[in-house]
């Protein structure tokens, strides 16, 4: 905001106690604290702008990653329906599976709330 001298020396007749001088570097001074701002909001915004596409990026990569352990939860059970009873039960399976889908189940609900795990 650029005040032209004979506004400022106007404004200063008018109080007869202002100079024009001090009353133009006053106005310079808010300017640049003005642009100071206005650059410092910029920034701020550009970061806001740049967290919330990594937020995307790291939704996308959760999904991803919930829907691979959970194929991956499915083939251990199918694969298992070829092993023996006595090694089902000797290498605690269902405990095995009871534990991968709480995880599963909990990232799930986690995705759906925004919380993290």
């Amino acid at each position: 905001m650029n005040v032209p001298k004979s506004q400022a020396r106007r404004i200063a007749s008018q109080t007869d106690t202002v100079d024009v001088d001090l009353l133009l570097g006053e106005l310079a001074m808010a300017n640049g604290h003005i642009e100071w701002h206005r650059v410092e909001l910029a920034k701020q915004i550009e970061m806001t702008n740049t967290l919330g596409a990594e937020v995307e990026r790291l939704q996308a990569d959760q999904t991803i990653l919930l829907a691979t352990a959970q194929d991956a939860l499915e083939c251990l059970i199918d694969w298992a329906s070829y092993a023996d009873e006595y090694f089902l039960v000797k290498h605690d399976f269902k405990g095995d599976v009871q534990r991968i889908s709480s995880v599963t189940d909990r990232f799930r609900r986690n995705l759906q709330t925004g919380d993290t795990l």
